[in-house]
Protein backbone atom coordinates (compact mmCIF):
# COMPACT_ATOMS: atom_id res chain seq x y z
CA UNK A 1 0.00 0.00 0.00
CA UNK A 2 1.16 3.64 -0.67
CA UNK A 3 1.77 5.58 2.40
CA UNK A 4 0.25 9.09 2.61
CA UNK A 5 2.81 11.62 0.42
CA UNK A 6 4.65 13.58 2.85
CA UNK A 7 3.75 17.58 2.71
CA UNK A 8 5.01 19.15 -0.14
CA UNK A 9 7.80 21.82 -0.30
CA UNK A 10 6.41 25.41 -1.12
CA UNK A 11 6.91 25.33 -4.95
CA UNK A 12 8.81 28.85 -4.93
CA UNK A 13 11.43 27.54 -3.31
CA UNK A 14 12.45 25.29 -6.51
CA UNK A 15 14.41 26.31 -9.95
CA UNK A 16 12.44 26.42 -12.84
CA UNK A 17 11.88 22.84 -14.67
CA UNK A 18 12.08 21.23 -11.33
CA UNK A 19 8.81 19.03 -11.03
CA UNK A 20 6.68 19.90 -8.30
CA UNK A 21 4.42 17.60 -5.83
CA UNK A 22 1.74 16.09 -7.99
CA UNK A 23 3.76 15.89 -11.56
CA UNK A 24 4.29 12.85 -12.96
CA UNK A 25 7.87 12.12 -14.94
CA UNK A 26 8.71 8.72 -17.24
CA UNK A 27 5.13 8.22 -17.13
CA UNK A 28 5.73 6.32 -13.70
CA UNK A 29 7.39 8.30 -10.84
CA UNK A 30 4.87 10.79 -8.91
CA UNK A 31 6.33 13.86 -6.98
CA UNK A 32 5.59 14.05 -3.49
CA UNK A 33 8.04 16.52 -1.82
CA UNK A 34 11.59 18.02 -1.59
CA UNK A 35 14.15 15.64 0.91
CA UNK A 36 16.92 18.32 0.13
CA UNK A 37 18.31 21.11 -1.95
CA UNK A 38 22.35 21.68 -2.39
CA UNK A 39 24.22 23.88 -4.71
CA UNK A 40 24.21 21.34 -7.29
CA UNK A 41 20.57 19.11 -7.35
CA UNK A 42 17.79 18.33 -5.63
CA UNK A 43 16.78 15.27 -3.67
CA UNK A 44 12.50 14.64 -4.41
CA UNK A 45 10.24 11.63 -3.01
CA UNK A 46 8.59 10.30 -5.18
CA UNK A 47 6.18 6.75 -5.93
CA UNK A 48 6.18 4.64 -8.76
CA UNK A 49 2.75 4.53 -9.92
CA UNK A 50 2.62 0.81 -11.32
CA UNK A 51 4.92 -0.66 -8.29
CA UNK A 52 3.41 1.62 -5.31
CA UNK A 53 7.12 2.04 -4.37
CA UNK A 54 8.80 5.12 -2.50
CA UNK A 55 11.67 6.13 -4.37
CA UNK A 56 14.02 9.17 -4.34
CA UNK A 57 14.62 11.26 -7.28
CA UNK A 58 17.81 12.82 -7.34
CA UNK A 59 18.20 15.91 -10.03
CA UNK A 60 20.90 18.36 -11.22
CA UNK A 61 19.88 21.46 -10.93
CA UNK A 62 19.48 23.79 -14.33
CA UNK A 63 22.27 25.76 -14.17
CA UNK A 64 24.31 22.83 -13.77
CA UNK A 65 22.62 20.65 -16.03
CA UNK A 66 23.71 23.01 -18.89
CA UNK A 67 27.39 22.32 -18.23
CA UNK A 68 28.03 19.20 -20.48
CA UNK A 69 30.71 18.00 -17.92
CA UNK A 70 28.48 18.08 -15.30
CA UNK A 71 26.14 15.89 -17.39
CA UNK A 72 28.98 13.15 -17.59
CA UNK A 73 29.90 13.36 -14.17
CA UNK A 74 26.45 12.88 -12.68
CA UNK A 75 25.98 9.44 -15.26
CA UNK A 76 29.44 8.61 -13.73
CA UNK A 77 28.20 8.94 -10.35
CA UNK A 78 25.24 6.43 -11.01
CA UNK A 79 27.03 3.87 -13.12
CA UNK A 80 29.76 3.96 -10.11
CA UNK A 81 27.32 3.60 -7.45
CA UNK A 82 25.52 0.99 -8.88
CA UNK A 83 28.91 -1.53 -9.71
CA UNK A 84 29.49 -1.42 -6.35
CA UNK A 85 27.95 -4.61 -4.88
CA UNK A 86 27.83 -3.77 -1.28
CA UNK A 87 24.27 -3.27 0.71
CA UNK A 88 26.23 -0.04 2.21
CA UNK A 89 26.09 2.02 -0.68
CA UNK A 90 22.59 3.37 -2.45
CA UNK A 91 20.90 1.23 -4.78
CA UNK A 92 20.69 3.17 -8.15
CA UNK A 93 17.14 1.59 -9.58
CA UNK A 94 17.06 4.02 -13.20
CA UNK A 95 18.45 6.70 -14.96
CA UNK A 96 17.00 9.21 -17.46
CA UNK A 97 16.53 12.80 -18.73
CA UNK A 98 13.66 14.99 -17.88
CA UNK A 99 11.10 15.49 -20.73
CA UNK A 100 11.31 19.19 -21.43
CA UNK A 101 13.98 20.88 -19.39
CA UNK A 102 16.30 18.39 -20.47
CA UNK A 103 17.28 17.53 -16.94
CA UNK A 104 19.06 14.55 -15.66
CA UNK A 105 17.82 12.52 -13.11
CA UNK A 106 18.80 9.13 -11.43
CA UNK A 107 16.00 6.97 -8.93
CA UNK A 108 17.73 5.68 -5.70
CA UNK A 109 15.90 3.59 -3.09
CA UNK A 110 14.51 5.78 -0.25
CA UNK A 111 15.91 5.74 3.07
CA UNK A 112 13.75 6.02 6.29
CA UNK A 113 16.40 7.34 8.70
CA UNK A 114 18.75 9.98 9.39
CA UNK A 115 22.98 10.75 8.27
CA UNK A 116 25.23 10.83 10.99
CA UNK A 117 25.42 14.71 10.66
CA UNK A 118 22.04 14.96 11.86
CA UNK A 119 22.64 12.41 14.39
CA UNK A 120 25.49 14.39 15.57
CA UNK A 121 23.22 17.40 16.13
CA UNK A 122 20.94 15.68 18.08
CA UNK A 123 23.01 13.36 20.17
CA UNK A 124 26.46 14.96 20.01
CA UNK A 125 28.10 12.13 19.66
CA UNK A 126 27.94 8.13 19.58
CA UNK A 127 29.51 5.69 21.79
CA UNK A 128 32.80 4.19 21.20
CA UNK A 129 31.45 0.28 20.31
CA UNK A 130 28.46 2.26 17.90
CA UNK A 131 30.80 4.71 15.72
CA UNK A 132 33.25 1.90 14.78
CA UNK A 133 30.65 -0.39 13.91
CA UNK A 134 29.07 2.53 11.74
CA UNK A 135 32.41 3.28 10.54
CA UNK A 136 33.65 -0.24 9.75
CA UNK A 137 30.18 -0.66 7.24
CA UNK A 138 31.29 2.17 5.12
CA UNK A 139 34.40 0.87 5.02
CA UNK A 140 33.19 -2.09 3.58
CA UNK A 141 31.71 0.27 0.10
CA UNK A 142 35.21 1.84 0.21
CA UNK A 143 36.82 -0.58 0.17
CA UNK A 144 34.22 -2.13 -2.86
CA UNK A 145 35.04 1.29 -4.06
CA UNK A 146 38.97 1.00 -4.06
CA UNK A 147 38.75 -2.19 -5.72
CA UNK A 148 37.17 -0.67 -8.41
CA UNK A 149 39.51 2.12 -9.08
CA UNK A 150 36.98 4.58 -7.58
CA UNK A 151 37.44 7.20 -4.84
CA UNK A 152 35.02 8.82 -3.08
CA UNK A 153 36.58 12.00 -2.09
CA UNK A 154 33.86 13.61 -0.25
CA UNK A 155 33.19 11.49 3.18
CA UNK A 156 31.72 13.12 5.30
CA UNK A 157 29.00 12.52 8.65
CA UNK A 158 26.28 13.71 6.67
CA UNK A 159 27.19 11.50 3.27
CA UNK A 160 27.03 8.59 5.66
CA UNK A 161 23.20 7.32 6.12
CA UNK A 162 21.40 5.17 9.50
CA UNK A 163 18.77 3.55 8.39
CA UNK A 164 18.03 -0.17 9.73
CA UNK A 165 17.38 -3.75 8.04
CA UNK A 166 13.84 -5.40 8.51
CA UNK A 167 15.41 -7.08 11.73
CA UNK A 168 15.98 -3.41 13.54
CA UNK A 169 19.95 -4.00 13.43
CA UNK A 170 21.50 -0.49 11.80
CA UNK A 171 23.06 -0.31 8.41
CA UNK A 172 24.78 2.89 6.71
CA UNK A 173 24.32 3.55 3.35
CA UNK A 174 27.19 5.73 1.76
CA UNK A 175 25.47 8.48 -0.40
CA UNK A 176 26.72 10.37 -3.38
CA UNK A 177 29.69 8.45 -4.97
CA UNK A 178 30.16 10.89 -7.57
CA UNK A 179 29.35 14.68 -6.58
CA UNK A 180 30.18 16.60 -9.38
CA UNK A 181 32.65 19.46 -9.57
CA UNK A 182 31.46 22.66 -10.96
CA UNK A 183 33.11 26.12 -11.18
CA UNK A 184 31.40 28.57 -12.03
CA UNK A 185 32.21 32.36 -11.50
CA UNK A 186 30.05 34.09 -8.79
CA UNK A 187 30.12 31.75 -6.65
CA UNK A 188 29.39 33.29 -3.00
CA UNK A 189 31.80 32.54 -0.02
CA UNK A 190 28.89 31.00 1.67
CA UNK A 191 28.45 28.57 -0.96
CA UNK A 192 32.42 27.68 -1.08
CA UNK A 193 32.45 27.16 2.96
CA UNK A 194 29.63 24.55 2.39
CA UNK A 195 30.75 22.53 -0.91
CA UNK A 196 33.96 24.10 -1.22
CA UNK A 197 33.69 22.46 -5.09
CA UNK A 198 35.73 19.79 -4.57
CA UNK A 199 34.83 18.43 -1.14
CA UNK A 200 33.70 19.06 2.13
CA UNK A 201 36.79 20.97 4.11
CA UNK A 202 36.44 19.54 7.40
CA UNK A 203 37.15 15.92 5.84
CA UNK A 204 39.53 17.21 3.55
CA UNK A 205 42.93 15.56 3.14
CA UNK A 206 45.61 18.21 2.93
CA UNK A 207 47.00 16.89 -0.45
CA UNK A 208 42.84 17.72 -1.46
CA UNK A 209 43.03 21.00 0.25
CA UNK A 210 46.09 21.69 -2.10
CA UNK A 211 44.36 20.06 -4.84
CA UNK A 212 41.65 18.13 -5.69
CA UNK A 213 43.07 16.48 -8.03
CA UNK A 214 45.91 14.96 -6.98
CA UNK A 215 44.22 12.61 -4.66
CA UNK A 216 44.46 8.32 -4.66
CA UNK A 217 42.60 6.22 -1.41
CA UNK A 218 44.79 7.76 0.42
CA UNK A 219 42.37 11.17 0.88
CA UNK A 220 39.47 8.45 1.48
CA UNK A 221 41.13 7.40 4.44
CA UNK A 222 42.20 11.05 5.95
CA UNK A 223 38.20 11.48 5.93
CA UNK A 224 37.59 8.00 7.76
CA UNK A 225 39.80 9.40 10.11
CA UNK A 226 38.32 12.20 10.79
CA UNK A 227 35.06 10.88 10.73
CA UNK A 228 35.41 8.35 13.49
CA UNK A 229 37.15 11.16 15.71
CA UNK A 230 34.33 13.44 15.31
CA UNK A 231 31.91 10.94 16.25
CA UNK A 232 33.63 9.61 19.19
CA UNK A 233 34.64 13.24 20.54
CA UNK A 234 31.70 15.16 19.28
CA UNK A 235 33.60 17.56 17.50
CA UNK A 236 36.15 17.09 14.26
CA UNK A 237 40.50 17.01 15.03
CA UNK A 238 40.91 20.20 12.98
CA UNK A 239 39.04 23.57 13.21
CA UNK A 240 39.04 27.17 11.89
CA UNK A 241 37.44 30.07 12.21
CA UNK A 242 37.34 30.59 8.80
CA UNK A 243 38.06 29.08 5.76
CA UNK A 244 41.53 29.82 5.68
CA UNK A 245 42.28 29.24 9.07
CA UNK A 246 40.52 25.21 9.05
CA UNK A 247 43.01 25.10 5.43
CA UNK A 248 45.93 26.06 7.34
CA UNK A 249 45.25 23.50 10.05
CA UNK A 250 44.34 20.58 8.11
CA UNK A 251 47.88 21.36 6.03
CA UNK A 252 50.12 22.01 9.11
CA UNK A 253 49.11 21.57 12.54
CA UNK A 254 48.67 18.44 14.51
CA UNK A 255 45.05 17.08 15.31
CA UNK A 256 43.11 17.66 18.37
CA UNK A 257 43.61 14.58 20.53
CA UNK A 258 40.68 12.53 20.92
CA UNK A 259 40.80 11.75 24.27
CA UNK A 260 40.94 15.21 25.38
CA UNK A 261 37.34 15.25 24.69
CA UNK A 262 36.95 11.34 25.20
CA UNK A 263 39.08 10.30 28.48
CA UNK A 264 37.70 6.79 28.04
CA UNK A 265 38.22 5.77 24.50
CA UNK A 266 41.64 3.59 24.53
CA UNK A 267 45.08 4.86 23.64
CA UNK A 268 45.25 2.54 20.97
CA UNK A 269 41.74 3.69 19.03
CA UNK A 270 43.49 7.03 19.61
CA UNK A 271 46.61 6.15 17.81
CA UNK A 272 44.87 4.19 14.67
CA UNK A 273 42.93 7.59 14.09
CA UNK A 274 45.84 9.98 14.29
CA UNK A 275 48.05 7.05 11.85
CA UNK A 276 45.49 8.12 9.36
CA UNK A 277 45.80 11.49 9.99
CA UNK A 278 49.12 11.95 9.14
CA UNK A 279 50.11 14.67 6.74
CA UNK A 280 52.04 12.59 4.21
CA UNK A 281 49.66 10.39 2.66
CA UNK A 282 52.75 7.77 2.51
CA UNK A 283 52.59 7.38 6.23
CA UNK A 284 48.92 6.36 6.37
CA UNK A 285 47.54 2.97 6.19
CA UNK A 286 47.96 1.31 3.14
CA UNK A 287 44.80 0.67 2.67
CA UNK A 288 41.30 0.88 3.85
CA UNK A 289 41.59 -2.74 5.27
CA UNK A 290 44.46 -1.57 7.30
CA UNK A 291 42.77 1.54 8.94
CA UNK A 292 39.32 -1.13 9.53
CA UNK A 293 41.75 -3.78 10.82
CA UNK A 294 42.89 -1.08 13.27
CA UNK A 295 39.91 -0.50 14.62
CA UNK A 296 37.92 -2.90 14.64
CA UNK A 297 39.21 -4.19 17.66
CA UNK A 298 37.28 -1.66 19.52
CA UNK A 299 33.64 -2.08 17.76
CA UNK A 300 30.85 -4.30 18.69
CA UNK A 301 30.90 -7.91 18.33
CA UNK A 302 29.61 -7.24 14.73
CA UNK A 303 33.35 -5.74 14.46
CA UNK A 304 35.12 -9.22 13.47
CA UNK A 305 32.14 -10.13 10.83
CA UNK A 306 32.22 -6.85 9.25
CA UNK A 307 36.40 -7.02 9.13
CA UNK A 308 35.87 -10.23 7.48
CA UNK A 309 33.71 -8.71 5.02
CA UNK A 310 36.27 -6.08 4.00
CA UNK A 311 39.06 -8.89 3.91
CA UNK A 312 37.05 -11.19 1.27
CA UNK A 313 36.95 -7.63 -1.21
CA UNK A 314 40.41 -8.01 -0.51
CA UNK A 315 42.72 -4.92 0.43
CA UNK A 316 43.91 -2.16 -2.58
CA UNK A 317 47.13 -1.39 -1.54
CA UNK A 318 48.63 2.23 -2.63
CA UNK A 319 52.54 2.33 -3.55
CA UNK A 320 54.32 4.92 -1.58
CA UNK A 321 53.90 8.07 -4.17
CA UNK A 322 55.19 11.30 -3.80
CA UNK A 323 53.19 13.94 -1.60
CA UNK A 324 50.51 14.73 -3.46
CA UNK A 325 51.08 18.94 -3.54
CA UNK A 326 51.11 18.77 -7.45
CA UNK A 327 52.12 16.64 -10.64
CA UNK A 328 55.78 15.63 -10.69
CA UNK A 329 58.23 14.02 -12.99
CA UNK A 330 60.13 10.72 -12.95
CA UNK A 331 63.30 10.35 -13.17
CA UNK A 332 62.50 8.64 -16.69
CA UNK A 333 60.90 11.51 -18.18
CA UNK A 334 57.28 10.43 -17.74
CA UNK A 335 54.37 11.64 -15.90
CA UNK A 336 54.04 10.42 -12.19
CA UNK A 337 51.31 8.28 -11.59
CA UNK A 338 50.03 11.48 -9.65
CA UNK A 339 49.72 13.24 -12.83
CA UNK A 340 48.18 10.21 -14.89
CA UNK A 341 45.73 9.27 -12.20
CA UNK A 342 47.40 5.13 -12.79
CA UNK A 343 49.42 3.29 -10.51
CA UNK A 344 52.68 2.30 -11.01
CA UNK A 345 52.05 -1.54 -10.72
CA UNK A 346 49.21 -1.55 -12.83
CA UNK A 347 48.97 0.39 -15.84
CA UNK A 348 45.44 0.03 -16.65
CA UNK A 349 44.25 0.87 -13.37
CA UNK A 350 42.75 4.47 -12.81
CA UNK A 351 41.93 6.21 -9.43
CA UNK A 352 38.44 8.27 -10.44
CA UNK A 353 37.68 11.01 -8.00
CA UNK A 354 34.43 11.06 -8.70
CA UNK A 355 33.65 14.30 -6.70
CA UNK A 356 36.68 15.78 -9.03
Amino acid sequence: MVQPAPQASEPGTLAAGIPRSGEVIAHKYQIERVLGIGGMGVVLSAIHLHLHQRVAIKMLLPEVASNPESLSRFMREAQAASSIRSEHVTQILDVGILEGPGLPYMVMEFLDGLDLGQYLQRHQRLSIPDAVDYVLQACEAIAYAHRLGVVHRDLKPANLFLTYRADGTPLIKVLDFGISKVTQAGNSVALTATSFAFGTPLYMSPEQVRSAKYVDPRTDIWAMGVILHELIAGRPPFEGETLTALCAAITADPPRPLRRDRPEAPAELEAAILHSLQKDPALRPSSILDFAAAIAPFGSTAAGQLLTSIERIGAVNVPTLPRASGPAVDPHGTHSSWETGRLPSSPSRRWIALAA
